[in-house]
């Protein structure tokens, strides 16, 4: 199928054309047929096979919608999970995607159930609700629902409606917000229709389309090759295409049943779209100011392939480091998931200046089967990734000998198992820079904390906020207007603890406050570039 010849396209093109008069009778074959529609839409031959594969989606658009109307419960039950449209997803997401959900997609939403005892609800509305309408109602026993229904005193009232109102509670921080939400464990319904984001209709926004033209699809790929080589561009876009490629994250995201905090607390303004080889674009998010991280900056993205999601993921980086993650949708793995790879390391690489990449422990299969089952400690081995671990790294080097001689050989499961705990890396610096690492810092202010301060944590962030509020002032450098306090307390910390409470000189206090300015309430990539031309930050 993906060897570009002539007959093969013709051969499609022809497929396609019978296909346009498809019927849906096996849900499974329904399915696959769909997937394979996507497959070609990332993947055209030439511009004839898209323009047909765009009329059978459309085509199949009509089906899925006749199909929702008209089809027992029990089969269109059974398409809940596959994220096409005009099918329902079931799902408990956090508050901010719930609420994100109700907003843009209003009669499409609606609350499904609550998986919380009575106590925990009650336990949760007690902070929303004034203390005397607690007293009066909480005397029985409630569901989310009947709770919603009595307190409203409509038994016809939006259920999602009323519980993300009384979540608007003023007095609550948005992490308190996230955390009493979390306890309902609310489920919601989403109905999709033509113009929500399922997995049928989410589209980038890139405007190169890259058709194969009888090349075959790369199976392999040089990543150091391909690192070097700079062959890309950031696409300027307008707050509206900004909004839409966030909206296209999320509702991937939610029809795959996920959510990754770059994409769910996304700052919009901050999100960034680049155009790179055969046709793979990279949309890149990073957090709003309330919902970062004090050290590390987790940036968040979602690959497509000629405006095909296919790919999702994102990077902890920290001065020139970074801990890395992929997830292939699984209708694209037979596709060029190391050539995808390939960009998104050369995007971080030159965009986010990061030259060493660790891979997350959860992708090579520790703690995830699917990882050990796929053996995919091979992939990143083949993309140049080696353990740290002396040990492991031994076993990896005779087991790819193996592998080397013996085309059918096979890594035995337990030893996967083992090679899971690697802490996989590639270096692509000439001389790697010695750095203490976000949890060698984080160890630091455990110990700082338990041995002078009892372990209290709070005690010591009013001393450190303090100190360095004082040099600030000394110097008559104000500390910036900041959304997120609790954030600038944390960075207060680490500071004080690296300076070791002695005075700062100027030029660090200028750098501070410039850190603390894009970490709390400027731009994400701001900070990034900072720790990186500045060194002694946090060092």
């Amino acid at each position: 199928m993906y060897n570009m010849n002539a007959d093969a396209v013709e051969q499609k093109q022809n497929l396609l054309n019978e296909l346009s008069n498809f019927i849906i009778g096996d849900l499974y074959d329904l399915q696959l047929y769909h997937d394979t529609l996507l497959f070609l839409l990332a993947y055209p031959s030439n511009k004839k096979i898209l323009e047909q594969t765009k009329r059978n989606i459309e085509q199949l658009n009509k089906l899925l919608e006749n199909f929702s109307m008209k089809a027992p419960e029990l089969k269109k039950w059974k398409l809940m999970k596959s994220g096409m449209a005009f099918t329902e997803l079931r799902s408990c997401f956090s508050y901010t995607i719930t609420k994100w959900l109700s907003a843009n997609f209003k009669s499409n939403v609606s609350f499904y159930s609550a998986e919380a005892d009575t106590e925990t609800i009650k336990s949760v509305f007690r902070q929303l609700l004034p203390v005397g309408v607690c007293e009066k109602y909480f005397e029985e026993d409630y569901s989310v629902e009947k709770l919603a229904q009595t307190i409203s005193s409509d038994k016809k009232t939006n259920v999602l409606k009323w519980v993300l109102t009384q979540f608007e509670n003023e007095f609550l921080n948005e992490n308190t917000r996230e955390q009493l939400f979390g306890l309902l464990k609310t489920y919601v319904c989403w109905k999709h229709d033509s113009t929500t984001p399922s997995r049928t209709n989410a589209h980038g926004i890139a405007k190169n389309i890259f058709f194969q033209n009888n090349q075959p699809i790369l199976k392999g790929v040089d990543l150091r090759k391909e690192v070097e080589s700079k062959k890309f561009k950031k696409i300027k876009l307008n707050f509206q295409s900004k909004e839409n490629l966030t909206s296209t994250a999320r509702g991937i995201l939610c029809s795959l049943y996920r959510e990754t905090d770059p994409v769910t607390y996304a700052s919009i303004t901050e999100t960034e779209l680049f155009e790179m080889d055969r046709g793979v674009s990279v949309a890149l998010y990073y957090m709003e100011p309330n919902r970062r991280l004090p050290l590390e900056s987790y940036v968040g993205y979602l690959a497509f392939r000629n405006n095909i999601p296919i790919a999702y993921g994102g990077a902890w980086v920290f001065q020139r480091r970074a801990r890395f993650g992929i997830n292939v949708l699984p209708s694209f793995r037979g596709g060029e998931s190391a050539f995808i790879f390939s960009q998104l390391i050369k995007l971080y690489y030159h965009h986010s200046g990061v030259n060493y990449f660790n891979i997350e422990p959860y992708q090579i299969g520790q703690k995830n089967p699917d990882g050990i089952k796929s053996g995919a400690f091979w992939f990143y081995h083949r993309m140049g990734f080696r353990p740290l671990q002396i040990d492991l790294a031994k076993i990896a080097e005779q087991e790819f000998e193996k592998i080397q001689k013996d085309k059918t050989y096979r890594t035995e499961r337990k030893t996967l198992i083992k090679l899971a705990d690697a802490e996989l890396m590639i270096d692509f610096s000439s001389k790697t820079l010695k750095c203490l690492l976000p949890n060698e810092l984080i160890e630091k202010l455990q110990l700082h904390v338990s041995k002078n301060y009892d372990g209290n944590f709070n005690a010591y962030s009013t001393v450190a906020r303090h100190i360095i509020f004082k040099q600030f002032k000394k110097e008559k450098r104000k500390i910036p207007v900041t959304i997120n306090s609790d954030l600038l307390s944390e960075m207060c910390m680490y500071i004080d603890l690296i300076s070791k409470g002695k005075q700062l000189k100027k030029h660090e206090l200028k750098l501070i406050s410039k850190a603390i300015q894009s970490k709390c309430s400027g731009a994400e990539c701001d900070f990034i570039r900072l720790l990186q031309k500045n060194k002694a930050l946090f060092f």
